[in-house]
């Protein structure tokens, strides 16, 4: 099952292009920012490709649940 991981270089500066290549070669990249990307794969596959990308960190997407804003409707005691 593939889930979501973001992928962060740590280096200095924009992240290098051929090493995003190579990660874009491998893995299907649903966005991307300077340092950052989004990508979707197993998490072995996700391994691999970033076992020969020492500078690359990637955590598993995590989403919170908006709380609800509505107060809670109070009966007469």
């Amino acid at each position: 099952m593939n889930r979501r991981f973001v992928l962060r270089y740590r280096g200095s500066g924009r992240a290098p292009s051929g090493e995003v290549a190579r990660i874009e070669a491998t893995l299907h990249v649903l966005d991307r920012a300077p340092r950052m990307l989004l990508v979707e794969g197993s998490g072995a596959g996700i391994s691999r490709v970033l076992a020969g990308l020492p500078r690359w960190v990637a955590a598993e997407e995590a989403t919170v649940p908006v709380p609800s804003t509505v107060p809670p409707v109070r009966r007469p005691a």
